[in-house]
């Protein structure tokens, strides 16, 4: 399986240790670091299954080009719905963060937001091929995930439980085509990798966001907690997609 990521600070730190810990033998693929009109043209020529690692929320829009012509379906897990023709009163113009499903489905391809709580009770229509459907997923819709401070949930009893998302993949993995997934916040600071993951609690993301607002130095114990849980997150992800691939491709 081909993984290609957005070179952030972050996202490059998710390449090291994915390596090491994901089942198989992946290619990773780091796209260009010298403009987004770059990285579209790159992911635009992108037609294989394969994953596509974006940065914060604010560059959810980078998924619509890599929508391939083959793609049928495509399926948007979010904290929004990411369909708006409107934005602040005003006409959204081009392709955005908010707008890119519409976006999407204007070239023919079928789309569905999920962005309720209850997405145990969702139903892929049947109109959504085999093998051709593609997964969005932005995890600011998990609680006290550390995304940019404008669309961090605070709230436990808002969004969804990872849980719940790797197992809608194991479900309906034998659809699913391409996976694009992001979300942790811009300039993030450098952290220790840890295996003993503990989930964030409300103050830890309240500092976090308010740290990364003022541009002032973060407890690294926070940062550590915060960002090893995202780092896990991922990883889960990335998982429950690639485990059962039976062609693997040596870096």
């Amino acid at each position: 399986m081909k993984i290609y990521y957005e070179p952030t600070q972050f996202n490059k730190k998710l390449a090291q240790v994915a390596k090491e810990r994901l089942p198989g033998s992946h290619e990773f693929h780091p796209l260009s670091k010298y403009g987004a009109f770059r990285r579209h043209w790159q992911l635009k020529r992108i037609k294989e299954p394969a994953v596509f690692i974006w940065g914060s929320g604010w560059n959810h829009h980078e998924s619509y080009y890599f929508t391939s012509n083959k793609v049928k379906a495509k399926v948007n897990i979010d904290q929004h719905s990411d369909d708006l023709a409107y934005s602040k009163g005003e006409r959204v113009r081009g392709v955005t963060c908010v707008n890119h499903v519409a976006m999407t489905a204007k070239l023919g391809v079928e789309t569905l937001s999920i962005v309720s709580s209850r997405m145990n009770n969702v139903q892929i229509p049947e109109n959504f091929s085999s093998d051709k459907m593609a997964l969005s997923v932005d995890f600011d819709c998990i609680p006290f995930f550390p995304a940019s401070p404008i669309w961090a949930l605070m709230d436990e009893k808002g969004g969804y439980r990872l849980e719940t998302i790797v197992k809608f993949i194991d479900d309906s993995k034998p659809r699913i085509r391409m996976l694009d997934m992001g979300g942790v916040a811009n300039s993030v600071p450098d952290f220790i990798v840890d295996n003993k993951i503990r989930a964030p609690k409300s103050s830890d993301i309240s500092e976090f966001c308010d740290k990364l607002k003022t541009k002032q130095p973060m407890n690294k114990n926070t940062a550590n907690v915060v960002l090893n849980y995202a780092l896990d997150v991922y990883l889960r992800v990335l998982e429950a997609f690639v485990k059962d691939e039976k062609q693997t491709n040596i870096a």
